[in-house]
């Protein structure tokens, strides 16, 4: 099957339309695939961030005031009924102030996560 390295998410903004979309990319993308998101400051946008950091394999590397990209760490092997609460505030509930640099170099190998 075809995989997706590279996947950029700009198309619907209802939260619903975007974990439909993260869903299918998801099942697409390999390890270390890269998801980039715009639109972060969207509130239903940003639910669909807090979603990603609290229950799948993906790290977030690069956050900036408009875009936040994740890398995917692992696969997916949640058990069926898996499920951990987000908020969907993610500016309030994920603070940006210097993690996302730190992290893709950490990806690459070069330095430890701090």
């Amino acid at each position: 099957g075809a995989c997706v390295q590279l996947a950029f998410m700009d198309d619907g903004h209802k939260f619903d339309d975007n974990v439909v979309e993260l869903h299918m990319l998801g099942l697409m993308m390999p390890v270390l695939g890269v998801l980039v998101i715009d639109d972060t400051p969207m509130p239903s946008v940003a639910a669909v961030g807090s979603f990603i950091e609290r229950n799948l394999p993906f790290r977030r590397a690069v956050v900036n005031e408009r875009f936040v990209a994740y890398v995917k760490v692992g696969r997916d092997t949640r058990k069926w009924d898996h499920y951990v609460p987000f908020k969907g505030d993610f500016k309030r509930a994920h603070p940006t102030k210097g993690r996302g640099m730190q992290f893709m170099k950490n990806v690459s190998g070069s330095w430890a996560q701090t």
